[in-house]
């Protein structure tokens, strides 16, 4: 999923208190865990949608943060992972600029995924199997790494099967994704963010909602969650309701482009 317009600037505002409901128990017992270091601690609050001023001193935090809460126009971004960077540019809609940062990048699942869908969405198949394929074939205990294994999986999946197996695949792609996340980190919530667009895509819409709710208990500054979640108050003609998420979204930036 991404944004194929931005305009304007984003005035962000990353030191920001941390939202004021809680973390949900599976996110407070890993930060009560005592064996976390301050660095370690701090990641998890980035993560976890929980930072404060203190987790984004550095130019590499701020960009994390600012990745997360899609605050695509955020000159923070430009110090942060090369993948990051890349993905940024994928949402904005910049496929050149996406597939020129991640063509020198080494091989591996999330630069290969990534790599796939650029190359599909600029008319290069051929190329895009190939990244996709590499992606697909690689075995990783990291839940974000084994995130992008799955959706390169899909990729391979929505552009070369036919509509009838493309369904019948979603399925096994729907356990895939549950049984990732509950075997390598259950508090993972992009892993439920798949989930959810999967189950929508299925047109299951209880349980999409459901999943998006998890996610945000896990990451209550999640933009794409609260993205998906307004989409489906839309989608149900619930206008106050998208409203109220769209004020979410500019509770993490005034000028977000997702509200």
């Amino acid at each position: 999923m991404r944004v194929l317009a931005l305009t304007g600037v984003v005035l962000s505002s990353l030191a920001a208190a941390p939202p004021a409901s809680p973390p949900s128990p599976l996110v407070q017992d890993l930060l009560s865990a005592r064996w976390l270091s301050p660095s370690q601690r701090s990641a998890l609050h980035r993560f976890h949608g929980l930072w404060g001023s203190g987790d984004i001193e550095q130019p590499e935090h701020r960009a994390e943060v600012a990745h997360w809460a899609w605050l695509l126009a955020d000159a923070s971004l430009a110090h942060g992972d090369p993948l990051w960077a890349a993905e940024d540019d994928f949402r904005r809609g910049d496929i050149t600029s996406a597939i020129n940062r991640l063509t020198p990048l080494p091989e591996g699942p999330r630069r290969d995924a990534l790599l796939a869908a650029c190359l599909f969405d600029a008319a290069r198949p051929a190329e895009a199997r190939d990244a996709a394929t590499r992606a697909a074939s690689v075995t990783t205990s990291d839940p974000l790494e084994h995130r992008a294994v799955l959706q390169a999986q899909r990729l391979l999946t929505e552009h070369t099967e036919t509509e009838l197996n493309i369904a019948a695949k979603a399925r096994g792609a729907l356990r895939q994704l549950e049984t990732a996340r509950m075997e390598l980190d259950p508090a993972c919530w992009p892993l439920l963010l798949d989930e959810a667009q999967l189950l929508a895509e299925r047109d299951s819409r209880p349980e999409a909602a459901a999943a998006i709710k998890q996610a945000l208990a896990l990451n209550p500054r999640s933009a794409e969650a609260l993205w998906h979640l307004g989409k489906m108050h839309l989608s149900a003609w619930n206008f106050a309701s998208a409203t109220g998420t769209a004020e979410r979204l500019r509770e993490i930036d005034q000028n977000h482009v997702l509200a």
